[in-house]
Parts: structure tokens; C-alpha cells; sequence
């Protein structure tokens, strides 16, 4: 997956945010998985990378000016951040 979202930010196109999401997401499901094994410290790691992914998907989204993707991702990146630190 790092090659092909490599390839698509190289190559500055539009949908590296959505391989970033999928990062994203797939780092919170390990940071939930830590939880329940009790491993905290993997843990916040997860959770570091994926608002890591989503703050890059923005940084993204915000630099080809696609407002209608940017307020999606803003409100989905807001929700997983507010779940994220609390």
C-alpha cells in the first residue's frame, strides 16, 4: 500500500487522500486492537499514524484546492480525531 500511495503523491494525483484514509483506518482498527490485548503503547502508536494519515490527506485535499472533497474528509477527520483522543 506505501508504494502505491508513494506512486500517487509523486505523481500528484487527486486520490492519494483516499489511500491515506484507508491507512487511516487501518491504523485505528490496530489502535482498537492494542486496546483489547492491553498494549497502550502500541496503542497510541496507532493512533499517532492514523491522525498522521488524515492531517496528510487534508494537507492533500487542501493544496488542489477540491473544497467539496475537503469539507467530506474535514468532517470524517474531525470525528476520527475526537475519537482518537478521548
Amino acid at each position: 500500500m506505501q508504494q502505491a500511495l508513494d506512486y500517487l503523491i509523486r505523481n500528484n494525483h487527486t486520490d492519494a487522500y483516499k489511500v491515506l484514509e484507508s491507512l487511516a483506518n487501518i491504523y485505528k482498527y490496530k489502535s482498537e486492537h492494542a486496546i483489547k490485548y492491553g498494549d497502550m503503547h502500541l496503542s497510541l502508536n496507532q493512533r499517532k499514524k492514523a491522525s498522521d494519515c488524515l492531517v496528510q490527506a487534508l494537507t492533500i485535499i487542501e493544496n488542489k484546492g477540491i473544497r467539496e472533497i475537503c469539507v467530506k474528509i474535514y468532517a470524517k477527520a474531525k470525528s476520527v480525531l475526537l475519537r482518537l483522543i478521548l
